[in-house]
């Protein structure tokens, strides 16, 4: 009996020393596959950037065509500029909070906001112009921040390309499943809020 006792401690410290993490960082900005991918990987990783984008695009695809096609243009363009300013030395802390992002994208795909042209693609500008720029704060603090914007741009392009077709799709439940994502995307904010106010 005494023996079993002994085995099932010995188990116990093991699997404690095997989970205890030897550091613990909030992001994963370098992975050793270069600077390009640890772009890609700091978008993919980071549900703070990746799902606002994947918002912003849907809501293009939500009004059509045109916004669609301008914000696989804009959305990427405007998160590269962000990037790149966000990176510079010396510039001001001043980011958007993640909370606020979500809660707006995600607004605004549930009320089907109906913006005209211009002020859909100044929305969809913003949102990748702050979003980009967090991120450029982020990564300039491991030395390098254009590679790296140039590997999360082109993955938001492709991410951006990819929902904006899907939200544009012509049936009906289609439209209604977005808006769903939506309203997700608008609680996952207003959770995010009550964590920061907690």
């Amino acid at each position: 009996m005494t023996n079993v006792k002994l085995v099932s401690r010995a188990k116990l410290v093991a699997m404690s020393l095997m989970f205890a993490p030897g550091a613990a960082e909030a992001h994963l900005v370098e992975t050793g596959l270069g600077p390009v991918y640890d772009g890609v990987a700091h978008f993919a990783l980071s549900p703070e950037y990746c799902v606002p984008i994947v918002g912003a695009a849907l809501y293009a695809g939500l009004r059509g065509k045109i916004q669609a096609r301008s914000a696989i243009v804009l959305l990427p363009l405007c998160w590269l500029v962000g990037s790149l300013l966000g990176g510079l030395p010396s510039v001001p802390g001043l980011i958007a909070p993640p909370w606020l992002v979500l809660m707006l994208v995600g607004g605004f795909i549930a009320a089907d906001v109906p913006l005209s042209v211009g002020a859909s693609g100044f929305f969809v500008g913003a949102i990748g112009l702050a979003l980009g720029f967090s991120s450029g704060m982020a990564t300039a603090q491991y030395g390098q921040y254009i590679r790296p914007a140039l590997g999360s741009t082109a993955a938001i392009f492709v991410v951006t390309a990819l929902a904006a077709a899907a939200a544009n799709a012509t049936f009906g439940w289609i439209r209604i499943a977005v808006r769903v994502v939506g309203s997700w995307i608008a609680a996952s904010g207003l959770l995010l809020l009550g964590w920061v106010l907690h």
